[in-house]
């Protein structure tokens, strides 16, 4: 194989690895500007939600505000998992009431017995 033959081979190469990072560039980009919603936003604004789901979205602050404030300082971490140990319990009873129910949603005083407790766990925060 002449020189020749070989700088052109290598200007191949290169021309074909630079359209490979030009594409995989491209794809991440576009991963990248994608717009997306968090998991816990289950419904579009405006429509109507169930008591279970806006429970179950106070549930998902209070845990939210329990890590931030870890993150803060305003609680220690031991501090911290008494309190996500009390969010689970409220969510254990949620899903225990749930399963009580034929149509699997919780009754106004299910939903009244458990966001009360939230309410109360949230007011120490």
């Amino acid at each position: 194989m002449s020189f020749a033959n070989r700088e052109e081979g290598n200007g191949m190469m290169k021309k074909l690895l630079t359209g490979f990072y030009f594409i995989l560039a491209m794809g991440t980009a576009a991963l990248a500007f994608a717009q997306t919603k968090p998991d816990h936003v289950l419904f579009e604004k405006g429509q109507p939600h169930s008591s279970t789901h806006t429970f179950n979205l106070q549930l998902i602050k209070t845990r939210d505000q329990i890590r931030k404030d870890v993150k803060t300082g305003a609680l220690t971490q031991s501090q911290a998992q008494v309190l996500m140990g009390k969010v689970k319990a409220i969510r254990v009873q949620e899903l225990q009431m749930m399963k009580e129910n034929p149509g699997k949603d919780l009754t106004a005083s299910q939903t009244n017995q458990v966001t009360q407790k939230l309410n109360n766990l949230q007011s120490g925060l």
